[in-house]
């Protein structure tokens, strides 16, 4: 299953005191898995995809003025992307980003409440009445 949630969270440590974060737009594109056995589900895993967006970042002279603002592309940075995405207490979905200059990493932090085990239950039984999947009596 495929999912693109929109981060409003957003962390940006820049190591440099003449810079500032301002504001940033960012979508985490992930999917869930769901590892199925014979007697049940197995494991719920979550995976980070792509992140696409922008942040800005305000450059200041020596007093704290504004003397440039500068649009980043996230998906220029090159950064790797850490995701620490896991089913907690029964949901699971990107819910901020991390976004690191020193250490050269964007990383998507544990979950807010978004998919519910009813929904989960719910995408599982699609399959069976789809025909794609077979209970085994």
């Amino acid at each position: 299953m495929e999912f693109s949630t929109e981060v409003k969270e957003i962390s940006v440590w820049l190591w440099d005191d003449s810079k500032e974060f301002n504001y940033g737009v960012i979508t985490v594109n992930w999917n869930c898995d769901v590892e199925m056995r014979e007697w049940g589900i197995k494991s719920i895993g979550a995976y980070v995809t792509t992140i696409r967006g922008y942040i800005e970042i305000l450059h200041l002279d020596k007093d704290g003025e504004i003397i440039k603002e500068e649009e980043i592309d996230v998906n220029e940075l090159g950064f790797d992307i850490e995701s620490e995405l896991e089913l907690e207490d029964g949901f699971l979905c990107p819910s901020d980003i991390d976004i690191d200059f020193k250490d050269s990493k964007l990383k998507i932090p544990e979950c807010l409440y978004i998919i519910k085990p009813k929904d989960v239950i719910r995408a599982i039984e699609m399959y069976y009445e789809g025909d794609i999947l077979e209970y085994n009596n």
